[in-house]
């Protein structure tokens, strides 16, 4: 009994065993056909490779060949690797494509995901063959001299995340395949020589967040569907050929953060569906044809903190509501035709540190709640038709360093106290105050320009000589007096002096050699090539003309059209950076000092209308780069240097000495003598003396023959009719 039991056990614990083997065996088979069944729906062999290990480490082996197979393609493209980066990227070393410079990998797949390859001097044509590394997620070829055009095939690369091709020498038109990319959230496409237009195809590129295609030759208009890129962040085309209008689709970019369509050719109105891009940062429509008025929506841009509008054709007034905008920090709407004043809402405008109103049609005054902005650090009002007072309110701002006031009608006193302000410009107004002493508080001040005013007043004890880092000052046609102060050749850094058309006397000053800005080329180059912007009219070959900016490196000294007297300093030589140097219109005596010859880069000098004697030092012959020389109306005298640049002058720039100049333009110096000696410069003078006063004497004696000649005939008619009358006797 207990035999049968244990039988009967055994029996079922094998009939259990067996049940389970069927069972794990019909699911491994269920298993199978599952997978056969979805490998053979699949029309990818990557879907089957995610069931099999064997089929997935056999797709990586293929796709790594045409991965390798591509680079080297691409390579085979590249002309020029002056750096060698591509040195190890050869058909010897295909197990470590990974290992390449510049080539990126996923893990475990050693698939190619990225190229990356900067900053490198590539030169060649990018090869269509990118086109087959159907992983790759970023295309970095930025700063090189690749040329040719884009290959299309990049529109192959349906898992590429960014492109980024921008400096380069690309041409030809943007791909339309690259629409195909849907995956594409980058397009760099900057400072290259694209033609064509902007592809009405991107409009279905959804997860594209950033279009820069800046610098190019692109023409036609913005497309209407670039309104379906709703994930679009910045759109930045400026500096092509754009045409037609702003599309009013613009305003469902509600992610929007930068809107650069500057520099193009774009006309009609701003679209007030602009208002509806709520999270602009940036708005750039500068340097277009764009006319109408700047739309009230505006307001609605309250994350907005540059707006650039200048340079177009704006009309209408400054909206009030852009003062809601608490978070603008710069304004530029000059050179339009923009008319009435500055609104008072800009005084909320807490953030705002540059506003440049100038070159429009704007009137009144300065409103004084522009004092609340004392975060303002430029202020351009120039070229307006702005009057008044400057309002004492606007030294609330501290932090002022560029005021720019010039060709409005400004008048009044003008006390200024900005200890932070670095240049100051205010000609062509009606200033009829003395210069500000409390000038002499701004430590910064570089640039001072108070020309075409009615300053009145002398400056020889003026603060302004504590502002050492002055580099321009013009104070020219306004009704200065007393004499040129000492205290400027204390301004080492100087090099631009312009006092002319004043009312200066006395003599120019001694002491040159320590104006380092004249004379030093190092105080020149510390400034790099900055520009000094909204200089005032110089006169240049003899007329006036208005710089719009003068080149650090350009020196400049114009005492012109004053009183002053004496001898040009003997040492002015020592200026020997000077490239303009104007004395015209003074009473100047002596002679012309040989030391200007020093000045090599000397190439305007204009010593007309003085009073200077003697002859023309053979040394201004050294002055190989002058563009204009005028001695005119003085009393020189002798040759002009022979065989030198100051004979390819005409005989307007002589004309009006003493007529004993001689040489080329003039005449001839053996035809000014009798004989065939030159006489010297005295002797000459002598000469000329004598020979004006022999004329005159000779007009005194035909005068006094004339009247001897006539009053003797008189009196011999009067005689002889007396004794015809005494011969006849009475009459009876």
């Amino acid at each position: 009994m207990i035999l049968v039991r244990r039988f009967a056990s055994e029996m079922n614990g094998v009939i259990m065993i067996a049940m389970l083997r069927l069972c794990l065996a019909m699911i491994f088979v269920l298993t199978i056909s599952t997978a056969l069944q979805n490998a053979n729906t699949s029309s990818s062999p990557q879907a089957f490779a995610l069931h099999n290990p064997h089929m997935e480490r056999r797709f990586s082996v293929d796709g790594g060949k045409r991965d390798f197979e591509a680079l080297l393609s691409f390579k085979n493209g590249i002309t020029s690797d002056p750096m060698r980066v591509l040195s190890n990227w050869t058909s010897t070393n295909s197990e470590n494509v990974c290992f390449w410079i510049g080539v990126w990998c996923r893990k475990h797949t050693n698939r190619v995901v990225a190229v990356i390859l900067t900053h490198l001097g590539l030169k060649g044509n990018i090869s269509p063959s990118i086109g087959d590394l159907s992983l790759l997620r970023t295309l970095n070829l930025s700063f090189n001299s690749f040329t040719g055009r884009i290959p299309p095939q990049l529109g192959q690369l349906k898992a590429l995340r960014l492109l980024d091709l921008r400096r380069n020498e690309l041409v030809g038109s943007i791909p339309k395949s690259l629409a195909n990319c849907s995956q594409l959230q980058w397009i760099r496409l900057p400072y290259n020589h694209l033609t064509g237009s902007i592809p009405a195809e991107f409009g279905v590129l959804g997860k594209l967040e950033h279009l820069r295609l800046t610098a190019n030759l692109l023409s036609g208009s913005i497309p209407d569907s670039l309104g379906n890129c709703t994930s679009l962040i910045d759109f930045i085309v400026g500096f092509n050929f754009l045409t037609g209008t702003i599309p009013k689709t613009i305003g469902e970019l509600k992610s929007l953060e930068l809107l650069f369509p500057d520099v193009n050719n774009l006309t009609g109105h701003i679209p007030p569906e602009l208002g509806n891009c709520t999270s602009l940062h940036m708005l750039s429509l500068a340097t277009n044809c764009l006319t109408g008025t700047i739309p009230k929506t505006i307001r609605q841009l309250k994350s907005l903190q540059i707006l650039y509008l200048y340079e177009n054709n704006l009309t209408g007034s400054i909206p009030y509501e852009i003062g809601e905008l608490k978070n603008l920090s710069e304004i530029f709407i000059y050179k339009n035709n923009l008319s009435e004043g500055i609104p008072e809402s800009l005084a909320g405008l807490i953030s705002l540190q540059k506003l440049d109103v100038s070159d429009n049609q704007l009137t009144g005054r300065i409103p004084p709640s522009i004092g609340n902005c004392n975060r303002l650090t430029d202020l351009v009002l120039s070229n307006n038709n702005f009057f008044g007072t400057i309002p004492p309110a606007l030294n609330n701002c501290t932090a002022l360093k560029r005021l720019k006031l010039s060709s409005n009608s400004f008048n009044g006193d003008l006390q200024i106290h900005f200890s932070s302000i670095e240049i100051l410009s205010a000609h062509s107004n009606n200033f009829s105050v003395t210069l500000p002493a409390s000038l002499g508080n701004s430590p910064n001040l570089t640039l001072l320009d108070f020309s075409k005013n009615r300053l009145k007043g002398e400056l020889s004890s003026h603060p302004l000589e504590n502002c050492l880092q002055l580099r321009v000052i013009s104070l020219s046609s306004n009704e200065l007096k007393g004499d040129i102060p000492l205290w400027i050749t204390n301004l080492s850094r100087l090099q631009v002096l312009d006092l002319s058309n004043n009312k200066f006397g006395g003599r120019i000053p001694y002491h040159l050699k320590s104006m380092k800005g004249f004379s030093d080329p190092k105080v020149s180059q510390d400034m790099g090539n900055t520009l000094y912007e909204d200089i005032p009219e110089i006169k240049i070959k003899g007329n006036e003309y208005r710089l719009e900016y003068v080149l650090a490196a350009n020196t400049i000294l114009d005492l012109s059209n004053n009183n002053l007297k004496g001898e040009i300093p003997p040492n002015i030589g020592s200026l020997s950076q000077l490239r303009l140097l104007n004395l015209c219109e003074n009473q100047l005596e002596g002679k012309i000092p040989p030391s200007l010859g020093q000045i090599e880069p000397l190439e305007q000098l204009d010593l007309s209308r003085n009073k200077l004697s003697g002859e023309i030092p053979k040394e201004l012959s050294n002055l190989s780069k002058l563009s204009y020389w005028n001695v005119s109306s003085n009393r020189l005298c002798g040759p002009i240097p022979g065989g030198t640049q100051l004979m390819t002058f005409d005989e307007r720039s002589y004309q009006g000495n003493l007529g004993c100049l001689c040489g080329k333009p003039l005449q001839s110096c053996k035809q000014t003598n009798s004989s065939s000696t030159v006489l010297s410069p005295s002797e000459m003078v002598g000469k000329s003396v004598w020979s004006k006063l022999g004329e005159q004497v000779s007009m005194i004696a035909v005068g006094l023959g004339f009247g001897i000649g006539v009053g003797g005939i008189i009196s011999i008619i009067v005689w002889w009719d007396r004794l015809v009358r005494s011969m006849r006797g009475p009459k009876i």
